[in-house]
């Protein structure tokens, strides 16, 4: 996972960022074709929605532009009862898109997901059950910010959206955790 989340490699930095035609043509056909209904086309569109859409336009409004369409995405695995089908790092990145939401259903339902990415897995079940133990604020922090602020601090530049001296004081304190910086605009 330092790959992804570290940003160790500028080679894998690179690919996402030049993904801007794959991000565009996903969208224009997303709801239109078959093979993306599958459980693999699902998840494929959940991570480039998601992950390449934030790499990509990284601290603008259109890093979220997206959201809608990983929600739906999220939203239309769960109804087909698929989450437990993924292995446990597709069900991370599943949860990951819902903790990107502003709206509390979703990080509700990813607090309440977080809790089964281990469940009936073929994986090495004890190295993934501590990897998930142990990874800091995951994903209970999204949560809380949610529930204190109603929005995440973070993208309101990027958003053009004024922010509030809480939020300010929260993103300038050593409490506030590196993620919530991520999509601070350039």
């Amino acid at each position: 996972m330092p790959l992804w989340f570290g940003r160790a490699d500028p080679t894998f930095d690179l690919v996402q960022s030049n993904s801007v035609e794959l991000l565009a043509l996903l969208e224009r056909i997303h709801n239109t074709s078959e093979d993306w209904s599958s459980k693999t086309g699902i998840m494929a569109k959940i991570l480039v929605f998601d992950q390449f859409a934030r790499s990509i336009y990284r601290g603008t409004a259109k890093a979220f532009q997206y959201d809608d369409h990983t929600r739906e995405c999220v939203m239309f695995l769960l109804s087909k009862n698929w989450f437990l089908d993924y292995t446990a790092i597709e069900r991370l990145f599943i949860i990951i898109a819902l903790q990107h939401s502003e709206l509390m259903e979703a990080q509700t339902m990813g607090v309440k997901l977080a809790s089964t990415i281990v469940d009936n897995i073929t994986e090495n079940h004890d190295d993934l059950k501590y990897y998930f133990d142990n990874l800091k604020g995951f994903p209970h922090e999204h949560h809380d910010v949610i529930q204190q602020f109603g929005r995440f601090p973070g993208r309101n530049d990027a958003m053009g959206r004024e922010s509030t001296v809480e939020e300010v004081e929260w993103l300038t304190s050593p409490d506030c955790p590196g993620w919530a910086k991520s999509q601070l605009k350039k």
